[in-house]
């Protein structure tokens, strides 16, 4: 899978590059959620802007994504493709092992990864 590949409820989506329009609403929100999810905060506003940012690189409408079954690690790989697909460079991983994004801007952003034991050949405990 690409960097901007991702799956939600099991549907493969590829994050789309964002219109202008659609990115000035967006950044906001990824600037917010990044850093928020990083430190362990999960608010209903952070998920609301994190519902955004996916929903915007995944062409789907909220209402859409709230129907799907989702599971917490999807989130993550799917908010950091949206980023990546926004134009956002991704940075080396720091100490506490996040990885991070600089917008050009000297803004970073942190970003969310999946559980370690996630990904192809592991078994999941669910």
């Amino acid at each position: 899978m690409s960097a901007n590949t991702f799956t939600l409820g099991g549907q493969p989506f590829t994050a789309a590059t964002l219109e202008f329009k659609v990115l000035r609403r967006v950044l906001p929100a990824i600037n917010r959620v990044g850093p928020t999810l990083a430190r362990n905060v999960i608010t209903e506003a952070v998920m609301a802007d994190l519902a955004d940012v996916i929903c915007a690189g995944a062409g789907i409408t909220v209402e859409q994504f709230d129907a799907m079954p989702v599971k917490a690690h999807e989130l993550g790989l799917a908010f950091n493709a949206v980023v990546l697909a926004a134009g956002l460079e991704a940075k080396q991983e720091g100490a506490s092992g996040e990885a991070s994004v600089a917008d050009g801007t000297g803004t970073t952003s942190t970003l969310i990864s999946p559980p370690a034991s996630v990904g192809p050949g592991t078994t999941s405990t669910e």
